[in-house]
């Protein structure tokens, strides 16, 4: 069985002019194999945030997310180590907005920002070609 964990970073706006959106949008995806190397994950994450993030149990409010920009290299280094063994595998992809904007590709869903993740996955994860079931 395949575990897969993903996550996002930036935002979906395209309003360049009247706010602030981020410049790119990124998708990854992490592809665990079996469910002793996905107990294998849990655990390490689990134990990291437990020991690296919280060590004292006295915070009254504790990171329960390992980021990749906030988390320390120690605390990192740490959880690859506990992952140590487990073969994984990371896909991800990342678009630059104002390029895509320009090329013309949203230009038809300016209107609805909320709908420009179904173009990207159309025109990039699936380059225009839709696996068998997903039509």
């Amino acid at each position: 069985m395949w575990y897969l964990y993903l996550d996002e970073s930036g935002d979906l706006g395209f309003d360049f002019v009247n706010k602030k959106p981020s410049n790119f949008f990124t998708v990854t995806i992490l592809i665990v194999k079996g469910i002793e190397n996905n107990r294998t994950l849990i655990r390490a994450v689990k134990k990291t945030i437990r020991r690296k993030l919280d060590p004292y149990r006295k915070r009254t409010s504790v990171d329960t997310e390992l980021k990749g920009e906030r988390t320390s290299f120690q605390v990192k280094e740490y959880f690859y180590k506990q992952m140590a063994g487990v073969p994984l595998e990371i896909f991800s992809v990342t678009m630059n907005k104002r390029r895509a904007f320009a090329w013309g590709i949203f230009r038809k869903y300016e209107r609805g920002d909320e709908r420009w993740f179904r173009i990207f996955e159309d025109k990039v994860l699936y380059n225009g070609q839709y696996p068998q079931n997903k039509k």
